[in-house]
């Protein structure tokens, strides 16, 4: 079907406050049914909050001439993949991901120390 909502799935729910710690988010184009939309070339637009920053957003095209830090980025069949870097600070990270005529999307990762 055609493109409905962004979906975010990251590679983990917490990170260490070290300035070091990079998380891995796999932005989706999806469907009414949450099917991928391989065909879905589409601007997101990516707001953090909290303490960490955007570290590189990737669509994954090889022929694309945007940079990696371009704010918004295309996405490539449907797909991008954001980085995030932890600050120094604990706190919880918000990641919103919006497109025109799409449902917006946001994901929680929470800045910790392991206990």
């Amino acid at each position: 079907g055609p493109p409905r909502r962004i979906l975010l799935k990251c590679d983990k729910s917490s990170m260490r406050p070290n300035n070091l710690d990079l998380a891995f988010v796999e932005v989706q184009i999806v469907d009414a049914l949450g099917r991928i939309c391989p065909h879905a070339e589409l601007p997101v637009n990516y707001t953090l909050e909290g303490p960490g920053e955007i570290f590189a957003i990737g669509s994954g095209d090889l022929a694309s001439q945007e940079n990696y830090l371009a704010n918004p980025r295309s996405t490539h069949q449907g797909r991008a993949l954001l980085v995030i870097r932890a600050g120094d600070q604990k706190g919880s990270i918000l990641l919103t991901a919006s497109s025109p005529d799409l449902v917006d999307a946001a994901l929680g990762i929470k800045a910790t120390y392991a206990e």
